[in-house]
């Protein structure tokens, strides 16, 4: 049996042992070219020479986590959410807690229209960041999802721990407005009566938010409709 295991561990012949250096070297060539070819491009800023050098780059290190991320990144700014939400599930299978991948994918799957694997990632990823604007997006994706048993948990958990939090949302006419983060959720739990058809308690939510800043321009529209 030892004589066996011994003839199944031969050293190699000098020969082999070149060819593996050989490849070794080259293997080290390939990524310096491609590193070298990812810096000049960002440097004149050509996006598709980046990401062909990343591509390279991750053909020679698939596991290297931080290409796939920054591959994620440079898709997610162009707004191509389909191979953003693609390349980040390759990064959550092997890091399910990648803070960056986690943000990427909920908003690729957000922009894509697929809310429930958006709240989703976005839920996993305030379990890790704490992040109250994060529990603000798994709120308002839980209202339109209609899902109120949750929506009124968050709701509840924002008031109660985080109302004086400044946010910047819409305003309800195609700008933004920075409201705390009691006046926005307020606003929310409007919506969320108006939507399960109680107006008289979506009217009471409305006021309460505008009690909180008069000048609250999607809370006063919102309200006014129901009048």
């Amino acid at each position: 049996m030892d004589a066996q295991q011994d003839s199944t561990k031969r050293a190699m012949t000098p020969e082999q042992k070149a060819a593996q250096q050989q490849m070794q070297q080259m293997g080290m060539a390939f990524t310096q070219v491609a590193a070298s070819k990812y810096q000049l491009a960002k440097r004149y800023n050509d996006r598709n020479a980046q990401k062909d050098a990343i591509y390279q780059l991750i053909a020679i290190n698939p596991n290297n986590i931080n290409l796939l991320d920054t591959l994620a990144l440079m898709y997610i700014e162009e707004r191509n959410y389909v191979s953003a939400a693609l390349v980040t599930k390759d990064v959550l299978q092997v890091l399910p807690e990648d803070e960056m991948a986690l943000e990427i994918s909920a908003l690729s799957y957000e922009n894509l229209g697929v809310l429930d694997q958006a709240v989703t990632r976005y839920e996993t990823l305030y379990l890790k960041n704490n992040d109250p604007v994060t529990l603000y997006k798994v709120a308002t994706l839980n209202l339109d999802l209609k899902r109120y048993e949750e929506f009124d948990t968050n709701a509840s958990t924002l008031v109660d721990n985080f109302k004086d939090r400044i946010l910047e949302i819409s305003d309800g006419n195609g700008g933004t407005q920075q409201v705390t983060m009691e006046t926005a959720v307020r606003y929310l739990q409007g919506l969320r009566f108006e939507n399960s058809g109680d107006k008289d308690k979506a009217k009471e939510y409305y006021n309460m938010s505008l009690k909180l800043n008069p000048d609250f321009s999607a809370a006063q529209s919102a309200l006014d409709k129901l009048k």
